[in-house]
């Protein structure tokens, strides 16, 4: 089983925290950190794991960013292209290029969840079930992208 748990109003203040600690080390690297994921959807159980969205102007070369994150203590766990992940108990540090893909349907999924509550409480009722069908997070995480999938195709999302 999956550990979701009720939302958590300390989880902003962990996030601001955080966000200000990643502004110092990254410097002008970071263009953009947002806090996205569950723990950023106030009201919404989550596993309890804040993660935060950096965006960078270009992904190449990865020292620019890898290396201050490394530095706060973070573990570089390699993703593609894309998107590079990092963790440091109790935070997930998700680097990707600014503006891309990546970083447009995470920000958008959550102001979603965010604006509105028929689409929250559904993916939260998806989220509880799953949790308790699964004991690997992977799995856990694959099998929500349905319900993912089918709240941003019922909304209006920018491209």
């Amino acid at each position: 089983m999956i550990a979701v748990v009720p939302y958590d109003a300390a989880w902003p203040g962990m996030y601001a925290t955080e966000r200000d600690s990643l502004a110092a080390a990254l410097g002008e690297v970071a263009v953009g950190i947002d806090h996205i994921g569950s723990t950023g959807v106030p009201g919404l159980a989550a596993k309890p794991w804040i993660d935060i969205q950096v965006e960078v102007r270009r992904m190449r070369p990865p020292d620019a960013y890898r290396q201050p994150l490394l530095a706060l203590g973070y573990v570089h766990h390699p993703d593609d292209d894309d998107h590079e992940f990092f963790d440091r108990r109790p935070y997930h540090v998700h680097v990707c290029a600014a503006g891309g893909d990546w970083a447009r349907r995470h920000l958008a999924f959550r102001d979603l969840l965010r604006q509105d509550a028929a689409a929250r409480d559904a993916y939260q009722a998806e989220k509880l079930r799953l949790a308790a069908e699964h004991d690997d997070v992977l799995a856990y995480t694959e099998a929500k992208t349905p319900i993912i999938r089918r709240l941003q195709d019922a909304s209006i999302l920018p491209p």
